[in-house]
């Protein structure tokens, strides 16, 4: 529904066949910006593609990753340290997720809401929309 959002330029709540094919060659931009970028990092014989132990430094990578951030979560969440979190310990995870995700809306909204009247009127959602199609094609530290 986001994504439709975003590309429903004409806001009717429908994507016409052209906001579908916008929107369909952003996420095509995106997952080749996103392979090109593991291609230089993982491509360790230069050749610009990834063979089989480069594929597995790559899927180790973000193994490791996962790890760590579960790791990062465990030990902000889990009190008994149990190394599992009990049905408290998530409750807190998401109370605080949910708290973010309200911070982080409230910081866009306020970056877009040029007439500082607090909400978003269709100028100010359509730069919203433009903007996250750019983040969408440039990718997730685009400003």
């Amino acid at each position: 529904r986001r994504l439709a959002w975003v590309f429903d330029d004409n806001g009717d709540g429908q994507l016409s066949s052209d906001e579908r094919t916008a929107l369909i060659d952003a996420l095509e931009a995106r997952c080749e910006r996103i392979k090109a970028n593991v291609v230089t990092r993982f491509d360790a014989n230069g050749d610009g593609q990834l063979d089989e132990t480069e594929r597995q430094a790559a899927k180790d990578a973000l193994r490791a990753r996962l790890q760590a951030e579960r790791a990062r979560i465990l030990s902000a969440y889990d009190a008994n340290q149990n190394g599992v979190l009990d049905e408290g310990e998530r409750l807190q995870l998401r109370q605080d997720r949910v708290a973010a995700f309200r911070a982080r809306r409230a910081a866009v909204i306020a970056q877009f809401d040029a007439n500082g009247d607090g909400s978003l009127d269709d100028a100010e959602k359509l730069a919203l929309r433009q903007a996250i199609q750019q983040r969408i094609i440039d990718g997730r530290d685009a400003e």
